[in-house]
């Protein structure tokens, strides 16, 4: 976190440079130089998320890839989640520029499935949790189901 003047911080560990800070972060002195902190930061980077998504403002690559970092995701995961390529993921984010947005579907897409993750145990959510495992697992070849009062669902997943 950077000093920008008297009482206003800019916040660059987010990935956004666009990011001041008027308060809730804390300075200290540590072994003589000036650092700074900012106490539950997650909370701060969910609230950036939140108006980034909400903005009229058009998404820059580095929002593209804030949010993708909020969702934890990769590239390939976020692509799958999107309908997209790992490519058009990749290409998206190095338009780091503010004056160069991705387009206007993309911007969609991002805002919608960023709101759909944060609702409290939304479908997209689980999907986004699935596709993160994805990479790191087999394909099961059958799906178990069964039936109970609210409906069909998951019994067990066999490799």
């Amino acid at each position: 976190m950077t000093r920008l003047h008297e009482g206003q911080y800019h916040y660059t560990e987010c990935g956004l440079d666009y990011i001041y800070l008027e308060n809730g972060f804390e300075e200290k002195e540590r072994r003589g130089e000036t650092v700074y902190s900012i106490p539950n930061i997650e909370e701060l980077n969910k609230a950036i998320a939140r108006i980034i998504i909400s903005s009229q403002q058009p998404l820059l690559g580095m929002d593209v890839r804030f949010i993708r970092s909020m969702m934890d995701l990769s590239q390939t995961c976020f692509a799958k989640l999107l309908g997209m390529t790992r490519d058009n993921i990749a290409r998206m984010e190095a338009k780091a520029k503010r004056a160069d947005p991705v387009s206007s579907s993309a911007q969609r897409l991002v805002r919608i499935a960023y709101a759909a993750y944060i609702e409290e145990d939304s479908m997209l959510a689980h999907i986004a949790h699935s596709l993160a495992d994805y990479e790191e697992k087999k394909i099961a070849k059958e799906l178990d189901l069964i039936k109970e009062d609210g409906g069909w669902s998951k019994f067990r997943s066999a490799a």
